[in-house]
């Protein structure tokens, strides 16, 4: 007996030390919500089921929470909106052609994420991040009437390189070029940069001599299971608040979350204790 207490008492240090980390933080902040394609069958790493959107929509849709753009986000604009509420945000990456669909009447197609998205959120906020060359041009068809539909509707278009290429692996000449691209075809001179994969290029975005200016820069992960393991700031999950010492530090590293399922966004957003209320 005294031996099988002896080995259990050894054991619970290698337990205690082996227990992972809580990648929520304790620092209060904001889930910002990333998608990539939209589908009426199942669910991926990047593609999520129609059905799952709208249920998280639905739940975001009650009083407590409140729906911001991520320019009100980078500016501090949404606190006085939001008091006393829980922020989130919604973006949507790669200008993907199930993100946003024409019907032949002209009206927003109410099966493509963004018809959802206005179905459940009649005057939605949300930030499209979109390349130009990769795999075709933005939302497939008709991409400049869709971006200027998106424009005249106050949404926020953002930065998501012209190929979609791993940035950390690029020359600063092709860093640059890979940025300034998608201003010169959005006819923009300041853009939100998100970075494909989440990865982050050789040097500080910000040291970069672009012509188009990077107003703020965004990571991602794919959740709990990414991020656990990470230190407590690269693994926290929500985005932090205006006002925090992050908030100025990470400007150029703001975390989002990959929804992939209704699952996910329970586990990594609903069920996250750190989600800030405006006060």
């Amino acid at each position: 007996m005294k031996r099988i207490l002896l080995v259990l008492l050894l054991l619970v240090p290698v337990l205690v030390l082996a227990a992972p980390k809580n990648v929520y933080g304790s620092e209060q902040g904001i889930p910002i919500l990333m998608l990539h394609r939209f589908s009426s069958a199942g669910s991926g790493d990047y593609n999520i089921a129609t059905k799952d959107f709208r249920k998280i929509l639905e739940t975001l849709s009650k009083p407590e929470f409140c729906l911001i753009d991520l320019t009100e986000y980078v500016n501090a604009s949404f606190l006085t909106r939001c008091q006393g509420k829980k922020p989130f945000a919604i973006s949507m990456d790669d200008g993907h052609s199930s993100q946003f669909r024409f019907l032949k009447n002209g009206f927003v197609d109410p099966t493509s994420g963004l018809g959802v998205l206005l179905e459940v959120f009649p005057n939605a906020k949300a930030t499209f991040f979109l390349n130009t060359t990769n795999g075709g041009a933005p939302f497939g068809t008709d991409s400049k009437a869709k971006i200027a539909w998106l424009r005249k509707n106050n949404f926020t278009i953002g930065n998501h390189t012209v190929s979609h290429p791993i940035l950390s692996k690029l020359s600063s000449a092709a860093v640059i070029r890979e940025i300034d691209g998608v201003c010169r075809y959005l006819n923009e001179t300041s853009m939100l940069l998100a970075y494909p994969y989440g990865l982050m290029p050789p040097n500080p975005i910000s040291s970069y001599k672009t012509q188009c200016q990077t107003k703020a820069a965004f990571r991602a992960w794919l959740g709990y299971f990414e991020a656990r393991g990470q230190t407590k700031e690269s693994g926290a999950l929500l985005a932090p608040m205006p006002n925090t010492k992050a908030f100025s530090s990470r400007r150029f590293t703001y975390p989002r979350i990959n929804i992939s399922s209704y699952q996910d966004f329970v586990r990594d957003v609903l069920q996250n204790t750190a989600w800030a209320v405006v006060k």
